[in-house]
Order: C-alpha cells, then sequence, then structure tokens
C-alpha cells in the first residue's frame, strides 16, 4: 500500500523557542518556509526533511545577511555574504559550511578578486579601485588559521606583502599616489 504524501501550511510558534511559517512533508519541514529563532535571527527558504536545502537567505541578529545554497542545513554552493556594517558584498563559493576558493569582496571604493578561505583573502588577488588603479598582492599566508578574526582584516591587523602595484591601460598617465 502506498502512502499519500501530504503537503500542509503549518505555523508552528513556542514562546521560548523558534517560529516557523511554512509547508511540511510527512511530519518534517519541506519545500519553502520560514524559520525565526530565540536569538532574532531567521531563515527564509528552501527546506527539505526538516534542514535548511537548496536556495535561501539567513539573516543574523546583527543584521548581516548570507544569500545562497544550503545543503543538509550548512552552506554549501555559491552565495554571498551582506555585511551590514559597511555595506560590503563577497560572493564566494562555499563547502560545508567554509568559505573557500575564488571569490568577490564588493566594498564601497574597491572590489578585490581572489582566494579566499574563511572569508579571508589568501594566496594572489587583485584590489581594482574606483579611480582605475590595480592593486596585486601575494598574501604572506598560503592558509588562513581557523581563528583568524574578519574584523582584525578589516581594520587591517593582519599584513600581506605587495609583489606588484599598476594600473589598468585606460588610467596609465594618471599618477599612482596622489598626495596632495
Amino acid at each position: 500500500m502506498m502512502m499519500k504524501q501530504c503537503r500542509i501550511l503549518y505555523i508552528y510558534h513556542h514562546q521560548e523557542s523558534d517560529r516557523y511559517i511554512g509547508s511540511y512533508v510527512n511530519g518534517k519541514r519541506n519545500g519553502f518556509g520560514k524559520m525565526i529563532y530565540p536569538d532574532g535571527s531567521s531563515y527564509k527558504g528552501q527546506w527539505k526533511d526538516g534542514t535548511r536545502h537548496g536556495q535561501g537567505e539567513y539573516t543574523f541578529r546583527n543584521g548581516d545577511k548570507f544569500k545562497g545554497e544550503y545543503q543538509n542545513d550548512i552552506r554549501h554552493g555559491v552565495g554571498t555574504y551582506f555585511y551590514v556594517d559597511n555595506g560590503s558584498t563577497l560572493t564566494a563559493h562555499w563547502v560545508e559550511g567554509y568559505q573557500i576558493g575564488h571569490g568577490k569582496w564588493k566594498n564601497c571604493n574597491f572590489t578585490y578578486e581572489g582566494r579566499f578561505e574563511n572569508l579571508i583573502p589568501c594566496d594572489r588577488g587583485k584590489y581594482c579601485f574606483d579611480n582605475g588603479c590595480e592593486l596585486h598582492v601575494q598574501h604572506s599566508f598560503k592558509r588562513v588559521p581557523i581563528d583568524v578574526n574578519i574584523n582584525e582584516f578589516l581594520r587591517g591587523e593582519i599584513k600581506w606583502e605587495t609583489r606588484r602595484l599598476s594600473q589598468s591601460v585606460k588610467n596609465r598617465n594618471r599618477p599612482l599616489l596622489d598626495i596632495k
């Protein structure tokens, strides 16, 4: 005998727990739904067998967001991390919750493309500034220690060595540094 799958819209709320609005299949979150966690963070997107799975958007308690692919409740695949405090974004590849490989970091006046590991640029990369200058870097660490803090990097507390400074062809006649 075949059991018929039933898809229902379910609203779950507990005073000191999670709140979920979305579809259930066979007693588990499946399909599209939104979960609001006790700390104020939330996830809106696809679910499979009770876990985040597929496209989704997670909003952290501080307002940062991750929008991308999930597999078995963790980031896995292409996704973009949005930093609310400075407006920058990091679009990259994620493997089992860790950001690894090539990525593109857009900040207010520059874009960085290169290899990242755990949200930190590592190995070779290129900064492109709004004024047309490019900065090619070789980070002095080949692998990022797991305990490196992204905020230390953003404040300039983590150092790297510069291999080459160049400009794009269209701005070759401009000075590299404009000191006033």
